[in-house]
């Protein structure tokens, strides 16, 4: 381990979303103001985390996130229909001064995409840099556990329900933009 490291151990049944939430409290009783949260199978370089920290600062957004192509750098708030994701799970940075924590009602799956549309609905939103960062085995854990795998399921029946208009709203969106593109050719 690095020095300056705090393990912290957790007894209780996996839930990530919790892990997540003990981790940024122990960082607010130190004064942290930022808290970036990364899977332990990420690569970065050391402008990766100040990069996303500054972004939070010029902008006020909730959280930072690496960008996801093929979408723009930039803040995205409010608009979520259709719905597409702009937070990377595995990699960012919250702003500790707002109220905006995971929900532990998901365990492992689905979480950051809860954060995410929170974030935009309800806090300054969610601001995309292009940094460097490598996550080298996503979803490999989840994939070879068929506990994980269950609780994504179930995870995925609590979001589908949480967000069932804003899903429903995204899937006319979407089909309704196929058709005016396949009308055109």
């Amino acid at each position: 381990m690095p020095l300056g490291v705090t393990v912290m151990e957790d007894f209780g049944p996996p839930n990530i979303q919790r892990w997540w939430n003990v981790g940024i409290d122990e960082c607010l009783r130190r004064g942290a103001t930022q808290v970036a949260v990364l899977n332990d199978d990420i690569s970065l370089n050391e402008h990766s985390i100040p990069a996303l920290g500054a972004a939070l600062v010029e902008t006020g957004a909730a959280i930072a996130s690496p960008s996801r192509p093929p979408t723009p750098d930039g803040l995205y708030k409010k608009s979520l229909i259709p719905y597409s994701p702009r937070l990377w799970g595995c990699f960012w940075v919250l702003d500790a001064k707002s109220t905006l924590r995971p929900d532990e009602k998901y365990v492992w799956w689905y979480g950051d995409s809860d954060l995410d549309i929170r974030a935009r609905r309800d806090f300054g939103g969610v601001i995309n840099v292009n940094v460097y960062f490598e996550h080298h085995f996503p979803g490999e854990g989840t994939g070879a556990n068929p506990k994980l795998q269950e609780q994504s399921d179930r995870d995925a029946v609590t979001f589908q329900q949480e967000y069932a208009r804003l899903l429903t709203l995204t899937r006319y969106v979407n089909r309704v933009k196929r058709f005016f593109i396949h009308s055109k050719v």
